[in-house]
């Protein structure tokens, strides 16, 4: 497929004029004018109500603070010996080598 553009000269070519003088046959000349939105009653709810939802908002992220809070006192901790950094790992002597010294893991 061959992009079509103006060519060096500046002037459209052939396919540019054809595409151009379809679409702006095929598109009214004069567009009716746009309708007109209804104006619609804007309803102001009672200051009551508003506090109600920002109280259950404030209400829901204080439970979810403390919730999480709550739980990760409860949580088990790891236990130290999980840990590699104090294992006490030894290469089996079938394994070891003559005289070359064991090899330590990468940290």
């Amino acid at each position: 497929m061959i992009a079509s553009s103006p060519t060096e000269s500046g002037q459209p070519d052939d396919l540019d004029r054809q595409l151009g003088a379809f679409f702006r046959g095929e598109a009214p000349k004069h567009w009716p004018a746009a309708p007109m939105p209804k104006r619609l009653a804007v309803v102001v709810r009672p200051a009551a109500t508003q506090y109600r939802g920002r109280l259950a908002l404030a209400a829901s992220v204080a439970a979810l603070l403390i919730g999480g809070w709550f739980l990760s006192g409860r949580l088990p901790s790891p236990t130290p010996s999980g840990s590699m950094d104090d294992t006490k790992a030894t290469v089996p002597s079938s394994l070891r080598g003559g005289s070359a010294p064991p090899v330590r893991p990468h940290r």
